[in-house]
């Protein structure tokens, strides 16, 4: 698919301050060349050819060697890449990708992530995009600019105070570092920075909020369907109340086709892991679904996720329910009311499509929560008892 070959060279044309050569890596892509600066330069004492490496006693040895590693395992992703997708990689393409031709001092850690969202933007998830774009705007808010090279363990934790008067709690303030890492690792596997700066840093996960719907809270959402009066309303409760049935995502709904649906069962690939499951329909979700249309159609007419929210919360304060409840809460519905009535664990974690049951365990650990709070009732009674 790809005749690649690459290597790295001293360029004798130009000589360094100090006397040394500057390193480039030179590509060669299907006949067409390009050589990108290392930003690095060395006496030809100290080079390997051989090995394509600096030897020992070079200043900055180690650094310079580690970059190189992470350049050619960025060189290797990219090929494998591309050996995947079965499509042949413009040497234009390459350098979009490789960005290794300006240092650590010079690159802009905003600059970068504004890069990769625009060059990656027909790779990513509609949700994905969101989020680091919801990210990035967070991180202008704290520094317009920051280059890589003043990324450490101290400007984290300003960034995390700034954070915490916000108001962000805990688990916002991993998920932030969570995505904060992905773009400071993409940089390091485009030799951009040898390593990652904040790799000793340890940001505590804090716990989400989990909330969920109990079964008679279900049970009056039901009642209120056939109430309701007002079109959109009734369109949200309708694939709100599927989701809570089904334990879907918001973007598994909104791409659900009657197609999907064979024999009383679900067929579907899950759109955030890909994995493709056949899960089985309750009467309860079959009896909610519309009336069915050509195969290729959509079940759902969904609107965009901050549109259903902004309906749901209509309904679920028309049915004084006094929940904070999302789109996303219907998933946590079903895994805990589901666990609740079979205590089966391994099957609920492969009805909602998780790869590892830990994450199922989650909602046990809700369910133990909800038990210890019905406990510590007898201490009111008994409370109640001692002062008669």
């Amino acid at each position: 698919m790809n005749n690649f070959k690459y290597r790295f060279i001293l360029r004798n044309d130009i000589k360094a301050k100090d006397g040394g050569k500057f390193i480039y890596l030179y590509v060669n892509i299907n006949g067409k060349t390009k050589t990108f600066a290392i930003g690095y330069s060395v006496s030809s004492d100290y080079w390997v050819e051989s090995k394509q490496r600096v030897k020992p006693g070079c200043p900055d040895y180690a650094l310079i060697n580690t970059k190189l590693s992470g350049i050619q395992n960025t060189i290797n992703n990219i090929v494998i890449r591309a050996q995947l997708d079965q499509r042949v990689i413009p040497i234009s393409e390459f350098s979009q990708i490789f960005h290794i031709d300006q240092s650590a001092k010079s690159v802009d850690l905003v600059e970068w992530m504004e890069k990769d969202l625009k060059y990656f933007s027909n790779k990513y998830a509609k949700e994905t995009i969101h989020t680091y774009s919801a990210q990035l705007s967070k991180l202008k808010g704290f520094c317009k600019s920051i280059k890589f090279d003043e990324i450490t363990p101290s400007w984290w934790l300003r960034y995390e105070r700034y954070m915490i008067k916000r108001g962000n709690i805990a688990h916002t303030r991993h998920k932030s570092f969570t995505h904060l890492k992905t773009f400071i690792n993409k940089a390091v596997e485009a030799g951009i920075i040898p390593v990652n700066p904040l790799k000793s840093v340890k940001v505590k996960t804090g716990k989400s909020n989990r909330q969920f719907l109990s079964i008679n809270n279900v049970n009056t959402l039901e009642n209120l369907f056939e109430k309701i009066v007002i079109q959109k309303q009734r369109n949200v409760l309708q694939y709100f109340l599927f989701a809570c049935y089904t334990g879907l995502r918001y973007t598994d709904i909104k791409l659900l086709k009657w197609n999907n649906i064979i024999d009383g069962c679900l067929e579907l690939k899950f759109h955030k892991t890909s994995k493709s499951e056949r899960l089985p329909l309750s009467k309860s979700a079959i009896a909610i679904l519309p009336l069915r249309r050509s195969g290729t159609d959509k079940i759902f007419n969904c609107y965009s996720n901050q549109k259903t929210n902004d309906y749901l919360e209509e309904i679920i304060t028309a049915a004084e329910i006094k929940k904070h409840i999302t789109f996303h809460c219907a998933r946590h519905t079903f895994a805990t009311i589901t666990l609740e009535l079979s205590g089966d664990i391994a099957t609920v974690s492969k009805l909602l499509g998780h790869s590892n049951i830990s994450t199922t365990q989650i909602y046990a650990r809700v369910l133990d929560q909800n038990k210890r709070s019905v406990i510590d009732l007898w201490d009111t009674i008994n409370q109640t008892a001692a002062q008669v």
